[in-house]
């Protein structure tokens, strides 16, 4: 089988938001694997802040997500980008126990894309009050 080579789906950025959020980054798509690359400029202020960001699943069109990774946590500015790799459905040798929204711990992938709809939800801990990020996205497509 030729694989596809990979294209960039989303690109999401912040610029001094400091509320945590999501938003869907790939509805009515069906992609083999994901490849993320988060970029912190700034992650400032507040008591020892962080940054968690995640790709979610559903399986019922949007009620309840679903962690499929939680990237490595960020601290503050990132002097080299965080990657993340998920394959669907190749993970089929893990045992996910509790897998929800935001239950994935920080590195760890969790479930298989389940759907087409995935979206990032991405959350601050300890009050920052500067926060600029970005992060890319890319793909394999099914097809």
């Amino acid at each position: 089988m030729i694989r596809q080579p990979l294209q960039a789906i989303n690109t999401f950025s912040t610029t001094s938001t400091t509320s945590s959020s999501s938003t869907f980054i790939a509805p009515n798509n069906d992609y083999l694997s994901l490849v993320g690359k988060l970029t912190v400029t700034t992650l400032s202020g507040g008591t020892s802040p962080t940054l968690d960001v995640y790709y979610q699943t559903t399986d019922d069109g949007g009620t309840t997500w679903y962690d499929v990774a939680h990237l490595t946590q960020a601290t503050g500015a990132t002097t080299s980008p965080i990657w993340t790799t998920v394959n669907s459905g190749s993970q089929t040798t893990v045992v996910h126990g509790a897998v929800g929204d935001a239950t994935v711990t920080a590195g760890n992938v969790g479930i298989p894309l389940l759907s087409r709809n995935i979206r990032i939800k991405y959350v601050y801990a300890g009050s920052p009050s500067a926060a600029n990020w970005t992060l890319v996205t890319n793909a394999h497509n099914q097809g």
